[in-house]
């Protein structure tokens, strides 16, 4: 296939010499018409999902699949197994029940929510198993195992008490906010954040320990803490009644 591409590149710099004027302004168009068609044809694979509307992973609904040539209604819910599967702009894709899933792309715009008592799992495969763009709302649990990716601009919002943050790679313009907690602390904050947000109108737990959490002392970002009763001050280093700064 590369080669067939080099070999039409080269035909159309030779006729491109022949040509000057209107005549080369054409070609142009119709060159870039044939690589929008190059483009659309392979930037899917057979097998991949792709969301056109609101869904859950327990029914086919508003699923669609590539069938190596077009994008036709998914017979079922993609599982783990599958190609890419896309949460698009504008769509919230639900886990219902337990699943496991690999290959997950959260595009900008998109939602991934977790209910409360369910658990979706995201093995480790080969390269990233989770790509966020858009938000991720977890009131259950992502079980550690899978490479997990926020994106620029991504959001996590935990929506839960207690729990835990999914063990991910944080880019410096994504998101993590903390939104459900009303006596326990979550877990996983021994990780790197950027943009950091404790917001918890619910909380009546006035003594949490938060002394893992690391954030990045040339941080652009300032980690905002709504403070709603908590006393977070002798873990967080310099503490002021709105911010969290790194030691």
């Amino acid at each position: 296939m590369i080669t067939s591409f080099a070999n039409i590149a080269s035909e159309l710099r030779t006729a491109i010499k022949r040509l000057n004027g209107r005549g080369v302004r054409k070609l142009l168009l119709v060159a870039g018409c044939l690589l929008l068609v190059f483009n659309s044809s392979f930037s899917q694979a057979n097998g991949d999902y792709r969301t056109i509307g609101n869904v859950t992973f327990a029914a086919s609904l508003n699923w669609e699949r590539y069938n190596g040539s077009a994008w036709v209604a998914a017979g079922a819910a993609p599982v783990i197994g599958d190609n890419i599967i896309t949460i698009r702009t504008g769509n919230t894709a639900t886990v219902t029940a337990n699943k496991a899933l690999d290959q997950v792309v959260v595009a900008s715009g998109g939602v991934l929510t977790v209910n409360s008592g369910q658990n979706l799992t995201i093995p480790n495969d080969v390269g990233t198993d989770l790509s966020v763009s858009g938000t991720i709302n977890n009131s259950g649990i992502i079980t550690p195992g899978g490479t997990k990716v926020f994106n620029a601009s991504s959001a996590y919002n935990h929506t839960q008490d207690g729990g835990t943050i999914p063990d991910a790679t944080w880019n410096v313009s994504s998101n993590c906010n903390i939104t459900g907690v009303t006596a326990n602390e979550p877990g996983g904050l021994s990780q790197s954040f950027d943009n950091f947000t404790w917001n918890c109108p619910g909380q009546t737990g006035t003594d949490l320990n938060i002394n893992p959490m690391k954030l990045p002392a040339a941080s652009s970002g300032v980690s905002k803490y709504q403070p709603h009763k908590a006393n977070l001050a002798a873990s967080c280093g310099e503490l002021t009644p709105k911010e969290i700064r790194s030691r």
